[in-house]
């Protein structure tokens, strides 16, 4: 009972993360589910605004609509009851078949569902009769619909990398920027990354929004990958397994956090302060943000996927509501970054500065701040304390 959301709305779950990548790529998403899965809103429209980035190709859509996107790239085998006993294999291939008499995805990524977990499907071996009837290069996720949408675009990443990527020649001062994806990035804040890395930088690939596969299969030509996203670690470590490409992460967040990243070094905040300061969101957003507040005492805590070797004492993966209804009420901290929505739970001597997630899953339209490059976070961090 200790995860169950009675105050604070839900985030997106595991499936819908994997719905959020696929929706940017050139490959097609199949979700082993009896109807359509609640569709994610990107916080942009995630199919156009790219189109004059060298190496991208043409939008497939004639009218480039948010919802023809999403349905072409992430599609349901649509189960019955029936399929409880007679299995999901029919309904999957069956599912392939018709969304490949339409187009050829440049590979395809297979995903369970609750229903479909519980009945046992083996989506394994589905990808490879698929991989096998028409050469298409297909994976199965570890995604069931029980976590959150953090880990299930961290492993629909990690699985395009299993997919796609082979040895290549290394390009001296060229990087991957992976992460960025269309649920906690604006299409401001997204541009602006890409515009200050390229200051330093050659960019080869962009991991989480939109981008060729062209350019996908290009990433191990790059000399460090710059993850900027909880969710692009599995696909960092991967590739620095794999592929010995070193990683470092951190999203250019304020002034003193962009200057480390190019140098590519990490803080060390050493503070001795009583009072703290509770930052609840993303876990690399919430470093940027201690970084940025380097003369307090900063915990950082998230209800998603956390690192431990990017953990500071103190920081926490929050287990449920009760956690974090714990943290509000602990008389050291005087002040608190977190959502609206998370606001309820907190007693009104805290001061509150609102940090919008716009993957919650509230009635209220959320939208993600516009942009924290460079020093606009500490502007909008010294305007708010």
């Amino acid at each position: 009972m200790k995860k169950l959301w009675k105050y604070i709305p839900p985030c997106y779950s595991d499936v819908q993360g994997f719905q959020a990548i696929l929706s940017t790529s050139d490959g097609l998403g199949i979700i082993d589910d009896p109807s359509g899965y609640k569709k994610v809103k990107p916080s942009f429209e995630v199919s156009t605004h790219d189109k004059k980035d060298k190496g991208h190709k043409k939008d497939h859509h004639k009218k480039g609509s948010r919802k023809d996107k999403e349905n072409e790239n992430v599609i349901n085998s649509k189960i019955r009851n029936d399929d409880i006993i007679n299995g999901t294999s029919e309904k999957v291939q069956s599912c392939v078949k018709k969304a490949l008499s339409k187009r050829k995805p440049d590979f395809i990524l297979l995903s369970l569902a609750p229903s479909s977990s519980m009945i046992g499907s083996d989506l394994g071996f589905e990808a490879q009769v698929i991989e096998k009837d028409y050469s298409i290069p297909s994976l199965a996720l570890d995604i069931h619909g029980d976590k959150d949408y953090v880990y299930g675009m961290g492993q629909t990443l990690l699985a395009m990398g299993k997919l796609l990527l082979s040895k290549q020649e290394t390009k001296e001062n060229s990087i991957n920027l992976i992460g960025c994806n269309p649920l906690d990035f604006s299409e401001q804040a997204y541009l602006e990354i890409k515009e200050f890395l390229s200051q330093s930088y050659s960019i080869v690939s962009v991991w989480g929004m939109k981008e060729s596969t062209e350019n996908l299969k290009k990433a191990c030509q790059a000399s460090l990958n710059v993850v900027v996203h909880s969710c692009g670690l599995a696909l960092a470590k991967y590739m620095k397994e794999k592929f010995d490409i070193p990683y470092i992460v951190s999203v250019p967040y304020g002034k003193k956090q962009c200057q480390a990243l190019l140098e590519q070094q990490t803080i060390d905040n050493q503070v001795i302060n009583t009072e703290k300061v509770l930052i609840v969101c993303e876990q690399v957003l919430g470093n940027a943000i201690r970084n940025a507040l380097s003369n307090k005492n900063c915990i950082v805590c998230s209800f998603y996927e956390m690192d431990k070797d990017l953990m500071n004492p103190g920081d926490k993966k929050l287990s449920g509501e009760d956690a974090l209804v714990d943290l509000f009420h602990d008389d050291t901290i005087t002040t608190i970054i977190a959502d609206a929505n998370q606001k309820v739970l907190c007693p009104n001597d805290k001061k509150w500065i609102s940090l919008p997630n716009p993957a919650l899953q509230s009635s209220a339209n959320v939208t993600p701040y516009e942009s924290f490059v460079n020093e606009k976070l500490d502007q909008w961090l010294g305007d708010r304390l």
